[in-house]
């Protein structure tokens, strides 16, 4: 089901309660030249709208958001929601929901910074919500589901000294290439890829990539001109559709799966 193409007559009371609610929540920002700058929402939407045709009776699928926490990239180009003004999208989006009768919605997020604000503001909406029964609100990246199939088809720079992921997905990086390619293959540039491989050139990022490979348990935050002069960090030539279709196909498995455990709770 597609909120915005429905009659507010198509949902009653019991079938707002058992449904979950996915707003998928993405970004506007610079992802080099070869990619454009809606590049997280249409990824992440797009993942989300092949979820809602998997399971149109379960899923309840909420405009893609399309505007992020994306101050790392004012530099180069981004409309950016600074935190507070974020938390307090993500407050109302959630509280209109939860009026209407949603008590299981599911934040999929296809842009890595807009995981503090948006973790942030659940935890005041639990204080608000407090004493609303079976209500559950949860945040996820959709790279964090079928990690496997990201790993098998990507060369992606976010990766430990033994080789093994950090929770990623770069930026304007081949996973990202691959996806566009596949979900829009006109968006997308191949030359330009082929000129944009970049990351880290900075001394801070550096130390913060060394810091995570070791495994330290530590935050830092750096914009995206210490990633590199093309504010990419990954190899986006190595990026291809047949990858993207199977990284798109893996990751709505997964998720499709975790919609009916969701739907248990």
């Amino acid at each position: 089901m597609k909120l915005d193409r429905l009659r507010v007559s198509e949902l009653d009371k019991e079938t707002k309660a058992q449904v979950v609610a996915v707003v998928p929540l993405g970004a506007l920002e610079q992802h080099g030249s070869h990619l454009p700058m809606g590049t997280d929402y249409m990824i992440v939407g797009g993942i989300a709208e092949r979820l809602e045709a998997r399971l149109p009776n379960q899923v309840l699928l909420v405009p893609s958001v399309w505007m992020g926490h994306s101050d790392h990239h004012l530099e180069i180009g981004a409309i950016s929601a600074d935190v507070q003004t974020y938390m307090g999208m993500i407050k109302s989006i959630v509280r209109s929901l939860v009026t209407f009768g949603i008590r299981k919605i599911l934040l999929l997020s296809g842009h890595g910074r807009n995981d503090i604000p948006a973790k942030a503001a659940m935890l005041e909406l639990k204080n608000e919500f407090r004493e609303v029964d079976d209500l559950f609100v949860l945040f996820a990246s959709y790279w964090q589901f079928n990690q496997a199939v990201i790993d098998k088809e990507t060369k992606e720079p976010f990766r430990s000294e033994t080789g093994g992921r950090l929770g990623s997905v770069g930026h304007a990086s081949d996973t990202e290439m691959s996806l566009i390619l596949y979900l829009d293959e006109a968006c997308a540039d191949v030359e330009q890829a082929k000129l944009n491989a970049g990351g880290p050139r900075s001394t801070v990022q550096s130390k913060a990539n060394t810091l995570s490979r070791k495994g330290f348990p530590v935050y830092m935050t750096t914009d995206a001109l210490e990633w590199s002069k093309h504010g990419v960090n990954g190899t986006p030539a190595g990026g291809t559709a047949d990858a993207g279709k199977r990284i798109v196909e893996g990751v709505t498995d997964e998720l499709a799966d975790f919609i009916l455990a969701f739907m248990e709770w």
